[in-house]
């Protein structure tokens, strides 16, 4: 569950993600009713979506994972269109559940996966960075310098020195 900078709420559920207006306290969510709603009758691969993302253009990303296939579908909702126009499949995805979205300096995505590895998202598409030490991503993180820190289940916390380049040094 997040809030928008507009103040709207989004909710996941089993049954799918729904934006609820904006209230005074999320107290009050339980007497509003969703203005909109994203679910497999929609086009979603599935109606269980995580994790949620909200982007420094206040676009929304998420990400769907159906484990009797291990196939993984990942959205973004456009809140300067209110569409959820954006799907992304592609081998490196398969069989990948995306867990952590960060964002850098230069509105780069990059996703850490829950079977290890991270790839980056420019305007050309996304692109796996390669290393054999990034195992299963905990979390993603950008420091005051831009660095990119990464926890790993395989080898605890591993920098990203600088994510902007082509090659960067891990």
């Amino acid at each position: 569950m997040l809030q928008s900078r507009v103040g709207a709420w989004w909710v996941t559920t089993a049954e799918g993600l729904f934006r609820f207006p904006p209230v005074r306290r999320a107290t009050d969510l339980a007497k509003s009713h969703p203005e909109a709603a994203f679910t497999v009758r929609g086009g979603l691969l599935d109606n269980v979506l995580h994790p949620l993302y909200l982007d420094s253009k206040g676009d929304l990303w998420f990400a769907a994972w159906r484990a009797a296939t291990g196939a993984h579908e990942l959205y973004r909702w456009e809140s300067a269109t209110d569409t959820e126009g954006f799907h992304y499949r592609r081998p490196l995805f398969e069989a990948q559940r995306g867990n952590r979205f960060a964002e850098d300096r230069s509105g780069q995505l990059w996703i850490g996966f829950k079977e290890g590895g991270l790839v980056r998202g420019r305007s050309s598409g996304f692109a796996e960075l390669p290393h054999q030490r990034i195992g299963p991503v905990q979390g993603l993180y950008f420091d005051s310098a831009g660095r990119l820190w990464i926890s790993s289940l395989k080898s605890g916390v591993i920098c990203v020195e600088d994510p902007a380049s082509d090659q960067p040094r891990i």
